[in-house]
């Protein structure tokens, strides 16, 4: 398991769970149908990271996700109409975030846009740099 000691911005509060989810190219940035400005903002840098750092290219899907679709990085606001809650959480606005994932795929949730952005810095900070970006 990786050292989460070096995470920046560190995070206040961290709950490890057992997995990993593997990153490949044709992955999907999944959006809600009608994404925010913000979500659009983050889903692009992220992409742009992604591609620079591991090689990963990406695709975008606006809307609910199909069991056929693969793997995923969903990106979500809180506070819109639609938007998950992560269970477990009553989280403030700001600067909030969480990272959840399972063998299909991540769901990034971020209390307000620099949170969103926050979960996006974070997942990149977990990735091991090999042939496949893997989280753990």
């Amino acid at each position: 398991m990786r050292a989460l000691s070096g995470l920046l911005p560190k995070p206040k509060r961290v709950r490890l769970l057992q997995g990993e989810t593997e990153l490949t190219s044709g992955v999907a940035i999944a959006l809600t149908r009608y994404p925010t400005e913000e979500e659009l903002v983050v889903a692009k840098w992220l992409e742009g990271e992604l591609k620079q750092r591991f090689g990963i290219r990406t695709r975008r899907v606006h809307g609910e996700l199909e069991m056929s679709d693969g793997r995923f990085i969903r990106l979500e606001l809180l506070g819109r109409p639609g938007a998950l809650k992560p269970q477990g959480f009553l989280p403030p606005f700001g600067e909030w975030y969480a990272i959840r994932s399972d063998r299909r795929g991540i769901l990034l949730t971020g209390g307000a846009p620099e949170g969103l952005r926050n979960a996006g810095q974070t997942l990149l900070q977990l990735c091991r740099n090999d042939a496949t970006a893997r989280v753990s």
